[in-house]
């Protein structure tokens, strides 16, 4: 029996519009070998909208886009809506294997789904294969022999093909390097994409376990579970709406039998879909946009005289100058504001002559008048 589980989650409810539960990390729950990846779970709506094949989401850690890791999920069949598809897919980077098992679930009852992965070994409806060799000695092999298998409520009988684009069925699943999505994808987590009903266990066993181990571990945990038909979740005629962007209020679930249905009603196309609007630039003023009619228009003035929008704050007020006393003693006015910023007015200060320095004396006329005093003496001592 399934001991030790590397994994173990729940119980949570989910219901529409109840948040996703996006787990980082937990390496744990990439399939690196052989493993059994099982879990306890109710439904509570059965129909999906066709636009994305009737599907929500057990778990995931893995990317349908790349063929990466691994993907446990709830699909729809063709009408009647009872029908369903429990879905397991596994990838290796190129290739994608699928896991299904068809099963009717047109009640809101608990039930058990499990993927066994045991690399080596090979599966056809659910049965283990051996090679069988006669007595000349030839090996006899089953074709189209698959890795793994499904089991739902204790049974193996519903198996469809397991393999998918190729009839060599993967043997390594490549990690999916992707959050662990419960409830949810959790790589494109779209809403449409959500369970609605509850997962009351999810768990991981590692190691070589068989389909017997499973189907004994379903009977050892069955006891806790509800297997009775619930009481209806509506009544005849009830039904859900939903208000669209547009204001206008489509009928999204009807009652049939007392459980809820999805009708496939969407909204009509929002023109604003995938519109990203960000902030702009009025001359200096910087302004929230938002979309209208699938363009993007002004919505609120997020701050006027915004910088940045370019606009530099003021250093001065009008009238402001800024003035300079000259040598002489003169003031003269240097700088005046304009727009809030200094502008120079090209004034400067009158000259001055510059001072001479004893260098500069020009020694000519005295060194002339002491000659001719000295002359002049001269002749009048001569002529006494």
């Amino acid at each position: 029996m399934l001991t030790d589980p590397v994994f173990t989650f729940g119980p949570r409810e989910f219901n529409e519009g109840s948040p996703e539960t996006i787990l980082e990390g937990h390496d744990e729950m990439d399939i690196t070998g052989a493993c059994v990846i099982c879990a306890w779970f109710r439904r509570d709506v059965f129909w999906r909208n066709r636009d994305h094949g009737g599907q929500c989401f057990i778990a995931a850690k893995g990317e349908y886009s790349t063929r990466l890791g691994w993907r446990f999920m709830l699909k729809g069949c063709d009408p009647p809506y009872q029908f369903l598809n429990v879905q397991f897919d596994i990838g290796d980077g190129s290739k994608l294997n699928m896991y299904k098992i068809i099963v009717p679930t047109a009640d809101r009852r608990d039930h058990f789904a499990a993927f066994l992965f045991q690399p080596g070994k090979r599966f056809v409806n659910g049965i283990e294969m051996v090679d069988y060799t006669d007595a000349d000695g030839n090996v006899y092999r089953s074709e189209h022999a698959c890795p793994a298998c499904m089991i739902y409520d204790g049974r193996t009988e519903r198996i469809w093909r397991c393999v998918q684009y190729d009839e060599n069925p993967i043997q390594t699943v490549q990690a999916g390097g992707v959050p662990l999505g419960i409830g949810k994808d959790s790589v494109t987590n779209l809403p449409k994409y959500g369970l609605s009903g509850a997962i009351y266990e999810l768990k991981k066993f590692d190691g070589d376990y068989s389909i017997q181990d499973v189907i004994d571990y379903y009977n050892a945990t069955k006891d806790n579970y509800n297997h009775e038909e619930p009481p209806p979740a509506c009544d005849a005629g009830d039904t859900r709406t939903e208000t669209c962007p547009d204001g206008s209020t489509i009928v999204t679930h009807t009652c049939v039998d007392g459980n809820w249905v999805e009708t496939g009603n969407t909204c009509p196309d929002d023109p604003c879909a995938g519109v990203e609007c960000r902030n702009v630039c009025r001359g200096y003023d910087l302004w929230s946009q938002k979309c209208a009619d699938g363009r993007c228009v002004d919505d609120t003035l997020i701050e006027k005289n915004s910088p940045t929008c370019g606009y530099v704050p003021p250093t001065c007020a009008p009238g402001d100058t800024r003035t300079e006393t000259c040598p002489d003693g003169s003031t003269i006015v240097t700088h005046t504001c304009a727009d809030g910023n200094w502008v120079e007015t090209g004034n400067t200060c009158p000259p001055t002559p510059p001072a001479q320095d004893d260098d500069e004396i020009n020694w000519l006329p005295f060194i002339l008048i002491t000659i001719i005093i000295i002359v002049a003496i001269y002749l009048l001592t001569k002529t006494r």
